[in-house]
């Protein structure tokens, strides 16, 4: 019997640590936007880019898009940034 590959379970790994990463770097860049003085925007639209960001590894990584068709990996990649730039440009445009 074969001996399986620690590749995959090295990038999920590696993956996971990206994504509690980006939530710490999110965390932080909340908590800096609620004490500082003046407009937010800015922080506030990076919070969304982190979140957004996180679910496309989450979709490409744990849901296996990346091993999808093209157009389910290419309609969701889609998705994901326009409706982060959506948001991001209802954010910064109010």
């Amino acid at each position: 019997m074969p001996k399986p590959s620690s590749l995959p379970s090295r990038s999920l790994t590696l993956v996971w640590l990206a994504l509690v990463v980006a939530t710490l770097a999110g965390w932080q860049l909340g908590e800096s936007a609620q004490h500082a003085h003046g407009p937010a925007r800015a922080a506030v639209a990076g919070v969304v880019a982190i979140a957004f960001l996180k679910v496309l590894a989450v979709g490409l990584q744990f849901m296996e898009l990346r091993e999808a068709v093209w157009f389910l990996r290419a309609g969701f990649c889609v998705w994901v940034f326009g409706a982060m730039t959506a948001l991001i440009a209802i954010l910064v445009l109010r």
